[in-house]
């Protein structure tokens, strides 16, 4: 079995890594373990930009953002929305 040194981080590192990835991937960090639930929930800046999503992919953008915010349980410093749709 192997060792699992990230997940063993304090959480104060965990949160600063998690915060240098968009929030989509933030997000899908949550599938790796049970520790890594709730993680991206309490992410203290969050920023969405939809520049790479098509307007096919609109809805989904903003669904996404509602997902995010309506999990989000921890105080947010920085919040950043950008749409051209």
């Amino acid at each position: 079995m192997e060792l699992d040194r990230i997940s063993n981080l304090p959480s104060d590192v965990l949160a600063k890594l998690l915060s240098h990835l968009w929030v989509r991937e933030a997000v899908r960090t949550s599938v790796l373990s049970s520790k890594w639930r709730y993680r991206s929930a309490m992410l203290p800046h969050l920023v969405f930009d939809d520049q790479c999503v098509s307007s096919l992919q609109h809805i989904s953008f903003v669904n996404s953002v509602d997902h995010v915010l309506l999990g989000h349980i921890a105080p947010i410093h920085k919040f950043k929305l950008s749409s051209l749709g």
